[in-house]
């Protein structure tokens, strides 16, 4: 039912900006001592460059948002799925989970999970966007098998920690969710932020045509939140394009800020969407394509 992480390995995606670097390793396996059970994850590692030793050091690793990550366990108190409940996270401290919960019994089950945080990453000044596509958590008890899975899109603050990260110090600034609950492995798969927007690609969804979600900045201070300002398709695309594969905003201010480029999954689509933000709505402009129509074989020698 689910995607298997595979060769997803250290450096699989990368970004930096000024003196920060992340490296994302997007799958490895981790030991949940609270459910008492192993699951492929994802970590980033936060460097910041060192102008005495003229090094990037090694500040962290981050990981996704643990309050999505664990099941509830029957007899909690308050454990009531599908409700508010105690969740306990991977730190040992209780958060509340809406939906997302799962009550079973902690001695007769197998669990495993796949987030797949860091498959796609980016910055912008000191925020960290990372793409979580996958979060899907099978649960086997005695006697049902439940499974649930929700891709988010996870927002870091480098700024809270520049020098050192303990295992305490949280950098996790906002979480966006998939808005159209759909069970597609997608959203997240691609992801790019700039001071005014942050863009999310989820090219399985609307059967594999692939769809771009567009958010607008609205925080204040630090007091941090995006909002779901518009949904992007392609036109003059073929059926299955997976569009939103790949995806970048400008990072330059000013008049540039509000543009954004699209690319496609299928090899046969062969394009790529150029959009503007113009009179308040994000729109089609460009459509970049390859001049070359036949494929030619490596040669060697006189070109002439």
């Amino acid at each position: 039912m689910f995607l298997t992480i595979k060769n997803e390995n250290y450096g699989y995606a990368v970004t930096t900006y000024g003196d920060y670097v992340v490296v994302a390793k997007p799958a490895f396996t981790r030991y949940s001592t609270v459910s008492s059970s192993l699951f492929q994850t994802g970590s980033l590692d936060y460097y910041r460059y060192n102008k005495t030793t003229d090094q990037h050091d090694l500040i962290g690793q981050l990981y996704r948002n643990p309050s999505e990550m664990n099941i509830l366990l029957a007899g909690e108190t308050g454990s009531v799925p599908g409700q508010k409940s105690p969740l306990h996270t991977e730190d040992g401290n209780t958060g509340e989970s809406a939906d997302k919960d799962i009550e079973i019994d902690k001695n007769n089950y197998t669990a495993s999970l796949e987030d797949g945080i860091g498959l796609s990453i980016d910055m912008y000044s000191k925020l960290l966007v990372a793409g979580s596509p996958y979060f899907s958590q099978s649960v086997e008890t005695s006697a049902s098998l439940f499974t649930t899975s929700g891709s988010v899109v996870n927002v870091f603050d480098l700024s809270l920690s520049e020098f050192t990260l303990s295992p305490t110090t949280s950098l996790f600034a906002y979480e966006i969710e998939n808005p159209d609950l759909q069970v597609t492995e997608s959203f997240g798969m691609s992801v790019s932020i700039n001071s005014g927007w942050l863009a999310v690609g989820s090219p399985y969804v609307s059967g594999s045509n692939g769809m771009v979600y567009i958010y607008r900045n609205t925080s204040t201070g630090s007091n941090y939140s995006w909002a779901l300002a518009q949904k992007i398709v392609a036109t003059d695309v073929i059926s299955g394009s997976r569009f939103g594969h790949s995806l970048k905003l400008n990072k330059q201010s000013g008049s540039y800020s509000g543009s954004l480029i699209v690319g496609c999954g299928n090899l046969l689509t062969n394009k790529a969407f150029y959009f503007q933000y113009i009179s308040g709505s994000w729109t089609q402009t460009s459509i970049f394509n390859s001049d070359l129509e036949t494929e030619y074989p490596l040669t060697f020698g006189d070109f002439d």
